[in-house]
């Protein structure tokens, strides 16, 4: 079987200079005819930004990482829009919406969040956004199904804007000996029964530059074709 590669990411990134270039000079000229009486070419060159500026699928995966330090600087309204939207664009099972999502930008609510559980979260409190992820079993029985596919909506919305983000996993995790996770996290954030919290994702602008993710160092042994295939042991 093959497998067809319409642009490899050397080949993105050998022209990223003439693609910024065409960014600036297309963002101008769009502005310039918006008001104008052609309204068609305004599109047009708006559809032609789009091309330019945004980052192809691919490389916004290879692109994603999980940051867990954040610069002091805020997001803006915008972005926090345009990630909470990315939530709620999600697909969910027979489209019954069996999630819900609390946003936490208050200093004080981030460092509660961040003793959430005894390790694995403490840089939440530095985070300028955490958003709690939340489902719902009565409404749905893919609740973590739908609430996961959410989660990861708004970490790839994240990188697309260039803002770093961390899944922090609740669900099945502990905050004392007598205590869940979530438990703790139904009573910080006034979580009415029967919602349950599912993740914490801790969004912020990106402290550190990470490299992207190697395509070499894929594991395409756990790729089975037709049929699943155990490992060969060379006995």
């Amino acid at each position: 079987m093959q497998f067809i590669t319409v642009f490899s990411v050397a080949e993105i990134r050998k022209y990223y200079f003439y693609r910024m270039v065409a960014r600036y000079f297309c963002e101008g000229v769009y502005f310039f005819l918006f008001e104008s009486a052609f309204p068609q070419f305004s599109l047009y060159l708006f559809r032609i930004y789009i091309c330019c500026f945004m980052q192809d699928f691919h490389s916004l995966l290879l692109n994603r990482r999980s940051h867990r330090k954040f610069s002091e600087e805020k997001l803006s309204p915008d972005e926090v829009r345009l990630i909470l939207e990315a939530a709620l664009l999600s697909p969910t099972s027979k489209n019954r919406h069996s999630w819900e999502f609390v946003v936490v930008e208050a200093g004080e609510t981030l460092h509660k969040l961040s003793s959430c559980k005894p390790h694995g979260c403490r840089f939440i409190e530095n985070a300028a956004l955490a958003v709690a992820v939340l489902g719902n079993p009565l409404v749905s029985d893919t609740w973590i199904e739908d609430a996961s596919i959410a989660a990861l909506a708004m970490q790839l919305q994240a990188e697309s804007l260039g803002i770093g983000s961390c899944w922090v996993q609740v669900r099945g995790r502990l905050f004392s000996e007598t205590i869940a996770s979530g438990e703790y996290l139904n009573e910080l954030l006034d979580v009415p029964a029967p919602l349950d919290v599912l993740c914490i994702l801790a969004f912020g602008k990106k402290a550190e530059d990470k490299k992207p993710a190697e395509e070499a160092s894929l594991l395409w042994e756990k790729v089975h074709i037709e049929k699943y295939r155990f490992p060969e042991t060379g006995n």
